[in-house]
C-alpha cells in the first residue's frame, strides 16, 4: 500500500531505526488527512496517537516509543481489526508504551489482533458518558496491567 500524506511532523527519530511510516504526536485528521482507515501499512509513533475521528486500523504493524500512548477522544471510535499488531519499539526489552486511553464516550473494538508490552493495555479515564469496549479473538500479550 502506497500512503500519500502531507505533514510538517514527520521525524526519523519514532522508534529510531523504523522502516515505516514515522510520526511524532499525530493525529488521524491533521496526519491521516482526514481518511477514516489504514491499512497494511507499518507505523512508527513517538509521543501521541490522537484518535479525533472514527478511524479503522486494519493488518497494520503499528511500534510506539517508550510511554507514547494511544489517545480515543471524546465520542470517537477506533477499530483494530484483520491481523493488527500494536506494540512497544522495542518488542518488550524494557521500554513500554503506556496504552490505549479511552476518553469520555469513545468506544474501542479490538478484533483478531494483539496488543502488546503497554503499561496498561487500555485504561479509561472516568466518563460521564458511557464507554464501549469490544475485545473479539484478540492477544494481549506481556502488558504491565
Amino acid at each position: 500500500m502506497i500512503l500519500f500524506i502531507n505533514i510538517e511532523n514527520l521525524f526519523a527519530q519514532a522508534c529510531g531505526t523504523c522502516v515505516g511510516l514515522q510520526f511524532t504526536n499525530p493525529t488521524v485528521s491533521g496526519t491521516f488527512g482526514g481518511a477514516p482507515a489504514i491499512s497494511s501499512t507499518t507505523i512508527c509513533i513517538d509521543g501521541t496517537f490522537s484518535i479525533d475521528q472514527d478511524f479503522t486500523i486494519s493488518g497494520c504493524n503499528i511500534y510506539l516509543d517508550a510511554n507514547s500512548v494511544i489517545e480515543v477522544q471524546p465520542n470517537k471510535k477506533l477499530i483494530i481489526n484483520n491481523s493488527s499488531y500494536i506494540t512497544s519499539c522495542n518488542g518488550g526489552n524494557g521500554d513500554m508504551w503506556r496504552g490505549i486511553h479511552l476518553m469520555d464516550g469513545s468506544s474501542l473494538h479490538v478484533v483478531n489482533s494483539t496488543v502488546e508490552d503497554a503499561i496498561q493495555a487500555v485504561y479509561a479515564t472516568p466518563a460521564d458518558a458511557p464507554l464501549e469496549l469490544v475485545l473479539d479473538g484478540s492477544c494481549f500479550n506481556r502488558n504491565l496491567n
